[in-house]
Parts: C-alpha cells; sequence; structure tokens
C-alpha cells in the first residue's frame, strides 16, 4: 500500500531539518549521551538502544561533546531516527511511563494527545500489531516529540509552529528561501482578508438598521456615518482579538468555526428555506428540487446536531 506521512522528520538535502527547533540539535545529543550511561529506563534511553549502529553512537558523542552550542542537523542520524519512528519495535511501556503514567508523570512533562492515548490503550489492550503503519508512525512520533519536547517541532502545532508548519509546502520543495515570500505572501493574504471583511461588516449592520427603519437607506450622509462607525468598531473587535486571547491560533479557528456552525449556518439554513417556499409561484422549484433541498438541511442539521453531542461528550 502507498501512503504519505507527514511523521517522519524531514531531511532535508543539505543535511538539515525544519522540524529541529534552532540550536536545539546539540540538545538531542547531549540527552542521548547522558542516557547511554543510565541505568534507568527511559524516552532517551530507549531511543539510544535502537541507534545500534557504532557511527550513529560515534556522531552522537562527538556532537555532544563538542564545544560548538550551535550544531547543525546530522542526515544519517535523521534519518535513523526515521528508522525509529517506522518501527513497531519502538515502544516499550517501562520506557515511556513517564508520558503515559500519570503517578510517574514529572511536573513539567508534556501530556500526550489524546488520539495518542487512544492509540497507546490500543496497544495495551490488542498489541503493536493492531495500528497500522501510519497509526504507528503517529505515535512513534508523538513519542519522539515527548522526549525531547524543546527541541522537536510538534506534528500538533501551536502559535508559531502552525505558520512554520505551513511554509514547509514551499521550504521543503524550493529551499529556505521562499520562506521569506511565503511570509510576505501570508501577510498580504491577511491584511486583505482583514480589510474585506471590515468593509463589508460595516455596510451589512448599516443594512440592518436602515430596514429595521432606524434611518432612510437614500440619506447618504447618514449611511457613510453608519459604514464608518461600525468599521472602526469591527477593526477595534478584530485587533482586541488578536491582542488578548491566547496565543494558540488553533483556538480561535476553532472558536470562529463553532460560531459559525452554531448560529450562522442555521440561520442561513433557515433563510433560504424560508425564502424558497414564498418566492412567487411561477418562479419557485420543482417538487423534486424542493425535496432535495429540504432534505441537505436536514443532513446538515444532523451533522451539526452530532458535532454538538460529541462536544458535549468529550
Amino acid at each position: 500500500m502507498l501512503f504519505i506521512s507527514t511523521d517522519l522528520l524531514t531531511v532535508n538535502p543539505d543535511g538539515g531539518s525544519p522540524d529541529i527547533r534552532d540550536g536545539q540539535w546539540k540538545t538531542i545529543c547531549v540527552r542521548l549521551y547522558e542516557a547511554s550511561d543510565s541505568e534507568t529506563a527511559g524516552p532517551a534511553q530507549r531511543v539510544w538502544e535502537l541507534l545500534s549502529q557504532d557511527i550513529i553512537r560515534d556522531k552522537i558523542i562527538t556532537t555532544a561533546l563538542s564545544n560548538q552550542t550551535n550544531q547543525e542537523a546530522d542526515k544519517d542520524l535523521l534519518n535513523a531516527l526515521n528508522a525509529i519512528i517506522i518501527s513497531r519495535e519502538f515502544y516499550r511501556p517501562a520506557s515511556f511511563r513517564t508520558l503515559t503514567d500519570p503517578v510517574h508523570r514529572q511536573p513539567d512533562q508534556l501530556v500526550l494527545p489524546r488520539p495518542v492515548r487512544d492509540l497507546l490503550m490500543r496497544v495495551q489492550q490488542s498489541g503493536i500489531a493492531s495500528l497500522s503503519e501510519l497509526e504507528v508512525q503517529r505515535l512513534n512520533r508523538q513519542l519522539v516529540e515527548a522526549s525531547f519536547p524543546e527541541a522537536i517541532v510538534p506534528t500538533v502545532p501551536s502559535g508559531m509552529s502552525i505558520v512554520h508548519q505551513l511554509s514547509r509546502i514551499y521550504t521543503d520543495t524550493y529551499g529556505p528561501w521562499s520562506y521569506g515570500i511565503f511570509m510576505f505572501g501570508g501577510f498580504c493574504t491577511l491584511f486583505s482578508t482583514i480589510v474585506v471583511v471590515v468593509a463589508a461588516s460595516g455596510r451589512m449592520w448599516t443594512d440592518l438598521l436602515s430596514s429595521l427603519g432606524v434611518f432612510q437607506y437614500g440619506d447618504v450622509s447618514v449611511r457613510q456615518r453608519y459604514n464608518r462607525l461600525f468599521q472602526t468598531l469591527s477593526l477595534v473587535g478584530f485587533l482586541a482579538i488578536t491582542w488578548f486571547m491566547p496565543e494558540n491560533p488553533v483556538f480561535l479557528v476553532i472558536l470562529g468555526q463553532t460560531i459559525n456552525g452554531a448560529f450562522n449556518t442555521p440561520i442561513l439554513m433557515f433563510g433560504i428555506v424560508w425564502l424558497a417556499f414564498h418566492t412567487d409561484r411561477r418562479l419557485r422549484m420543482s417538487p423534486v428540487t424542493a425535496v432535495l433541498l429540504v432534505s441537505s438541511v436536514v443532513v446538515i442539521a444532523g451533522c451539526l446536531a452530532i458535532g454538538v453531542f460529541h462536544q458535549v461528550a468529550h
């Protein structure tokens, strides 16, 4: 079966990797070197055990003992770590007890994401053979990330890591030089989006007040005054959300989609159905189209209800 995995560490032609945080390659090597002399089972020691080739271990020791602090990533070691990520022999309960067992977890230890904990539960119940190849890679990559959280960029990113992950669409193909172009294009896209949304929001609220009879739409000066007022409020609102909300953009995306699904989508569906059945009969849709429309509304409403139920249940 042919598949593409996003869980393997990216290895650039020059031997570097965008999955390793800047200046943190030596941190990985130091942790592995320290684990090589440890008799206590742990994540770093388990990685060291599987890095059985002498040439790989020699490179780790050389980097760990080097006086240079900003070491570049090594292509051979990256490939060796990828071999561990695809291996079904990597996970051993005793080695990852500090990650999986709340009793042994350190205060500053990362908590594994829920999907990964579900995979671990399946392994405990049915063995590693119950996981597909992609699931094994997902589990192992998360274990490697949790073993070196300060050094490896997470595959479930947060904050600026999301921008970093998106930029890899270009940097992995064209090279690191394309990062600046991506960031400039991203800025232009987001800035133009704010301009369009702010302009549209102001006119939308102005049209609403006009429809409610607050003022006459033909009064250009009053209409422009309301447009400026609501556009200013929209812009200030966006800036306030950006400034005061948590730094995690994923939260804002989920919040926006939740509001859109819980309020905007039902209102939009109601408006479409109401207009469809109150249009002049000479222009109204056929009975077959009406059935398809109502069926679509029922399906969408059912999906929304299921989504809300799962959110509440979890």
